[in-house]
């Protein structure tokens, strides 16, 4: 399947940002649950939010900002990947004059 990132509507999150969802779960058949393409103003955020059912994997192509994980607070930037694991709280967060954009995948467990 082939898709165009200029093709594709942009969506309001559940969490909060905007995003384009570049896979939905009903365009697979295996564990993919979604990927989507997010994007952060200046100091916006997404809600704070858990999956129990799937791992959700962060992929930071531009910006800067800080992804919390339960208690934790981790900078990021271009190129950094980020796991965060099935009941884990997490919010990602842009405190910087640019955009930071950033692919999400996530991925059911067995």
């Amino acid at each position: 399947m082939k898709r165009s990132l200029k093709n594709i509507k942009i969506e309001v999150s559940a969490h909060g940002p905007l995003l384009k969802r570049l896979i939905k779960p009903s365009d697979n058949k295996g564990r993919l649950v979604n990927m989507n393409y997010v994007w952060l103003k200046k100091n916006e955020k997404t809600l704070p939010h858990t999956h129990t059912d799937s791992e959700e994997c962060f992929v930071f192509l531009d910006g800067k900002g800080a992804i919390t994980v339960g208690n934790k607070s981790i900078e990021v930037k271009k190129g950094d990947i980020i796991t965060v694991f099935p009941g884990e709280n997490h919010i990602v967060q842009n405190g910087n004059e640019s955009l930071l954009r950033f692919i999400t995948f996530r991925t059911l467990l067995k």
